[in-house]
């Protein structure tokens, strides 16, 4: 529900332990090192830690593997909640606007 909300394309899971999406319209670029930014984001400001398809041999940049069998519902919804706060920067900002300042606000109590 968090990703169509955030409307992140992604391959439901009918059965397994992660969800495989695509945040490939949020890289500053779409290249492996696009990728590499986007995954520094996220564990900089954030404190998210998802799978980038580099790491499993995706041609195309951009696809996460979202883990979700191995949290907990709350924890995983506290990350949902700073994930849906980086992409809405990111889309009300653009990669050149974003500054420390404008990204110390994702990480709630």
């Amino acid at each position: 529900a968090a990703l169509d909300s955030m409307v992140i394309p992604y391959i439901p899971a009918d059965a397994g332990i992660f969800i495989y999406a695509d945040f490939s319209a949020l890289l500053p670029d779409k290249t492996p090192e696009g990728e590499e930014l986007f995954s520094s984001l996220l564990l900089d400001a954030a404190r998210i830690i998802m799978t980038p398809g580099q790491a499993m041999h995706d041609s195309k940049p951009g696809w996460y593997r979202i883990c979700y069998a191995f949290v907990n519902p709350d924890v995983l919804e506290i990350a949902m909640k700073r994930l849906d706060k980086v992409v809405g920067k990111i889309r009300r900002r653009g990669w050149h606007n974003l500054a420390a300042d404008q990204l110390k606000d994702i990480i709630i109590a």
